[in-house]
C-alpha cells in the first residue's frame, strides 16, 4: 500500500513537470540581448531601416547618397571580411558611416553582421 502512494506521488510529480515544461512556450533565457534574430524578413526589414539608404536594397550601394559618399559594395567587401570586423564596423561606425551601437542592440548587430555577409 505504501509503495503504490509513492509510486503515485511520484507519477504525479513528474506528470505536472512534464505539464509545466510543455505549458512553458518561452524558451529559457538568461541575457535575451544575446538572441540573434532569425526570420528573414525580420532581418530584411532591420537592414532596409538601417543600412539600406546608403548601401541600397541590394547591399551593392547603388543609391544616391551611397555614390555621394563612396559606400563600398557590400556584396564583395562584406564577404571578404570577418564577422567580427563586420559586427565592429556596425558597432563604432567607420568613416561617414555612423555607429549604430546606441540605436541597435547587440543581438540585432550580430544578426546583421551575418545578413549582411550573405548578401550577394
Amino acid at each position: 500500500m505504501k509503495q503504490t502512494i509513492k509510486l503515485t506521488v511520484i507519477s504525479v510529480i513528474i506528470l505536472f513537470t512534464l505539464v509545466a515544461v510543455w505549458a512553458n512556450k518561452t524558451p529559457f533565457v538568461t541575457n535575451p540581448e544575446t538572441v540573434e534574430i532569425t526570420s528573414t524578413s525580420s532581418l530584411n526589414s532591420l537592414y532596409i531601416s538601417n543600412c539600406a539608404r546608403c548601401h541600397g536594397a541590394d547591399g551593392k550601394g547603388n543609391t544616391q547618397l551611397g555614390q555621394e559618399l563612396g559606400v563600398p559594395d557590400l556584396t564583395i567587401t562584406a564577404r571578404r571580411m570577418s564577422l567580427t570586423r563586420v559586427k565592429n564596423i556596425i558597432t563604432k561606425g567607420d568613416g561617414d558611416m555612423p555607429s549604430y551601437k546606441k540605436k541597435l542592440k547587440a543581438a540585432q548587430i550580430a544578426s546583421l553582421a551575418n545578413y549582411v555577409r550573405k548578401l550577394r
